[in-house]
């Protein structure tokens, strides 16, 4: 099995909406095609490979990384480009909708309630409104990102880590100077039964998965550090790591494996998350929801 990466130049290739991101076969249609289309093969090594790969070779002034089974809305990245171009953005996002494979249920992803587009900000501005929403999904494929930024961050996908998107959007965010968003919903993202993120785990496998959110809360926390004194720290930022690791604890709570249960927990206090959500605790309703969880987690541990 073989993952498949194109790089298209915005503006010179068209796909033809509303189709899904084109299959391999369509990939090489495109190469032969447009000379400045390449496409990589390499051996699956998942989605972060994929896209360290694609970062190796890209060239041009903006990247993006759509998922393989999503949709794009046609006039996503002729919208995005128009921004970036007109603004000198380092990124430039836009709004989605969920769609359920099995009910066919259309949710927008960020309620225009919650947000509304937004002139230019800086990246820790933009962050800081978007997380406040309690609606932002880390997620790389709502925008186009200045490759340059990212090559001079030597910002990479860490291989094997379940939504690693979390800390690679927080780092490139810390470091962007102009940043804008548009409320229009652009893309269509997928939720069915196949997708890695929306499966229901139980037993150890859910103890693996709980583990990634384990070392995402982790990545967030030293991020925050490093960037300590260099950019304004909202309490947005350190909101965000708590919010992590308590769906861990949510996790444990859903597990009906008792003896999964217990190891989701020794978890927890053996990698200090415990402790890290305490440090990144912020504000009333928060706190609550942290001393309640902690109360559980000591008496779920003493059992």
């Amino acid at each position: 099995m073989f993952t498949h990466e194109v790089t298209y130049r915005v503006g010179e290739v068209r796909i033809s909406p509303p189709i899904r991101w084109p299959v391999s076969v369509c990939h090489y249609k495109y190469a032969e095609r447009y000379a400045h289309v390449r496409v990589i093969d390499q051996p699956n090594g998942g989605v972060s490979r994929a896209r360290n790969a694609g970062l190796a070779t890209a060239r041009g002034v903006y990247v993006t990384f759509p998922d393989a089974d999503d949709m794009l809305y046609p006039t996503l990245y002729q919208r995005l480009l128009t921004m970036a171009e007109q603004d000198d953005l380092d990124v430039a996002q836009c709004n989605g909708e969920r769609f359920f494979a099995g009910s066919q249920r259309i949710k927008t992803l960020i309620p225009l309630d919650r947000l509304s587009s937004t002139g230019v900000l800086s990246g820790s501005q933009w962050l800081r409104r978007a997380l406040a929403t309690r609606r932002y999904l880390h997620v790389v494929w709502l925008g186009i990102y200045r490759l340059s930024l990212i090559k001079q961050l030597d910002l990479r996908f860490e291989p094997g880590l379940h939504h690693q998107d979390i800390p690679w959007t927080t780092e490139l965010m810390f470091n962007a100077r102009r940043v804008r968003y548009t409320q229009d919903v652009l893309y269509r993202y997928y939720i069915h039964e196949r997708s890695i993120s929306n499966r229901k785990r139980t037993g150890v496998k859910n103890v693996e998965y709980q583990r990634h959110y384990l070392r995402i809360a982790e990545l967030l926390e030293d991020i925050d550090r490093r960037y300590r004194g260099k950019i304004p720290l909202y309490p947005e930022f350190a909101r965000q790591v708590t919010h992590e690791a308590l769906s861990v604890c949510h996790a444990a709570r859903r597990e009906p494996d008792s003896a999964a249960r217990r190891m989701i927990i020794s978890d927890i206090f053996s990698s200090g998350t415990h402790k890290r959500m305490i440090r990144n605790a912020r504000g009333i309703r928060q706190w609550y929801q942290l001393l309640l969880w902690l109360c559980r987690l000591y008496a779920w541990r003493r059992r």
